[in-house]
């Protein structure tokens, strides 16, 4: 079977995520992003999730104050202290 057909749907949006999932699954395994991956399980829970609502789905400082009920400054501290923190895990792992 060729991809072309697992992927024809009635809807174009599901034809292009499908592919993209499969460009995904393709992908060598990067070992610096998986190194990254396990540190931040190393992380607390709300760190967390202030690093997957900014570095991942993409809200900005602004927003994610207005969520947690926190000053823009407090969380753009926070996202420094933790990307600082993950560097050096991820340093000395290497």
């Amino acid at each position: 079977l060729s991809m072309d057909g697992l992927m024809k749907t009635g809807d174009q949006d599901t034809s292009i995520y499908a592919k993209q999932l499969a460009e995904m699954a393709a992908e060598k395994p990067d070992p610096q992003k998986e190194l990254l991956y396990e540190k931040l399980l190393e992380l607390s829970g709300d760190d967390q999730e202030l690093y997957r609502l900014y570095y991942t789905e993409g809200y900005s400082q602004e927003e994610i104050a207005e969520m947690k009920g926190v000053s823009q400054n407090t969380v753009s501290k926070k996202l420094r202290r933790i990307k600082k923190q993950l560097t050096e895990m991820c340093r000395k792992a290497v």
